[in-house]
């Protein structure tokens, strides 16, 4: 189906009456018919707590043509509703069933260790009394006061819990094994994460002290100098992109969806959930069957190969056949919610 087409059924399935006001945001992609609509709603209102479906838009089997992608983030019941979504949307979709999304963080050694000047993909992590855990510095941006190592809030704030001055080391403190120093500055910024409505980033920013010494605008990934950003579309569906992160080092994978919307993401741990949806995420599946990320990879930068950075890594989790798949926030958001700007 063309790009304006599901444009137009997107409009034409916000307004229906019948659709909830969170489904109709979302629902529209191709070939979704009024009839797949109604039954996506009919399982949401007869178990709203057990039937959760993250939609995006995927790459269909020729250029400018798309099909829907549906993640179903549960088990039971998960392969009736995919039946049900091919059969409703005639096949023209992408169907996985993805039960848990987790926040990327803790578990190459190179990205592990302390390493002076800092540079995109180490280890990184603020201070928590009694806690060791880690995630990846995803790059060094700026505003008008300061330089700061870029991440996810998880990483720094620990998911709103952290405050403004907290301190903030390399490598995080799983990772630490010397008594050396390893402060590198302290928490800035960073956008909160709700659990009341959805979120479209999970980032947060720390200043670097002014005497530490960084790289300016590189990263491993390429390997090279970044040299802006570029804002994910349609038209980006299948192409390839790179991170260097703290547990996976230097991964390559395609984007395989995006718009994903919907998509409910565990932000605590298997024994305390605390569940957040994200909207207008980016996802990546690694190529020739490897890994794109795993645990303490999150904060790593995604880039494409020209050298233009797409997204912020921040999540991921495996479909029933053990695929993974990795979750992104769009970069250009990222870098306007926190005001600021890649160095490069």
């Amino acid at each position: 189906m063309r790009l304006s087409s599901v444009q137009s059924l997107k409009e034409e399935l916000s307004s229906a009456p019948h659709l909830p006001r969170a489904f109709a945001r979302t629902a529209g992609v191709a070939s979704v018919t009024r009839a797949f609509a109604e039954t996506i709603h009919d399982a949401h209102v007869r178990a709203p707590k057990s039937t959760e479906v993250a939609l995006g838009v995927a790459q269909g089997k020729r250029k400018r043509d798309f099909v829907l992608s549906a993640r179903i983030q549960v088990t039971r019941g998960a392969k009736a509703l995919a039946a049900t979504i091919v059969d409703r949307s005639r096949g023209e979709c992408d169907v996985r069933i993805v039960p848990k999304i987790i926040k990327r963080q803790p578990p190459i050694s190179f990205f592990r260790r302390r390493q002076r000047p800092l540079e995109a993909g180490l280890s990184i992590g603020v201070v928590i009394p009694g806690i060791a855990h880690a995630g990846t510095l995803g790059f060094v941006v700026e505003d008008r006061d300061a330089y700061y190592v870029l991440s996810n809030n998880h990483v720094l704030a620990d998911v709103n819990n952290s405050s403004p001055g907290d301190p903030v080391t390399q490598p995080g403190n799983l990772d630490r094994r010397a008594s050396r120093s390893t402060l590198i500055g302290v928490l800035d910024r960073y956008v909160p994460i709700s659990f009341q409505r959805s979120n479209v980033v999970d980032c947060a920013v720390a200043e670097i002290f002014p005497d530490l010494e960084f790289w300016f605008g590189w990263t491993e990934a390429l390997p090279g100098v970044i040299r802006g950003i570029r804002r994910i579309s349609v038209d980006d569906l299948g192409r390839t992109v790179r991170k260097a992160g703290r547990t996976t080092g230097v991964t390559q994978g395609v984007i395989t969806s995006v718009e994903v919307d919907r998509l409910r993401v565990n932000m605590g741990t298997e024994a305390d959930p605390m569940i957040a949806q994200f909207s207008d995420q980016i996802e990546v599946t690694g190529t020739d069957g490897q890994t794109f990320s795993t645990s303490g990879d999150s904060g790593s930068l995604i880039v494409d190969t020209t050298g233009r950075a797409v997204g912020l890594l921040f999540a991921g989790g495996e479909d029933e056949n053990g695929v993974d798949f990795t979750y992104a926030n769009r970069i250009d958001t990222v870098l306007s919610k926190l005001g600021v700007s890649l160095v490069h």
